[in-house]
């Protein structure tokens, strides 16, 4: 990871949360997360694409993926 576990699982679970409902880009929803859990900027973002990159998350990889896109999970 990024770095520290602890700061991957909060920006994890909240990144995620902000995601789901696929009304966000990687962008919009890591400058909610950084002001929500007090992350660094650009933190979120980079944490999203590493847990994206790493099949931490199921993602549909027939989409593009990039910040300023929107992610589609896979159920």
């Amino acid at each position: 990871p990024p770095f520290p576990e602890a700061d991957m699982q909060r920006a994890s679970e909240t990144m995620r949360r902000l995601l789901a409902d696929g009304k966000r880009t990687i962008r919009e929803a890591a400058a909610l997360c950084e002001r929500e859990i007090g992350l660094g900027r650009g933190l979120s973002s980079r944490a999203a694409l590493w847990l994206i990159a790493n099949r931490k998350w199921p993602v549909d990889f027939s989409f593009r993926i990039a910040v300023d896109d929107i992610v589609v999970f896979l159920p």
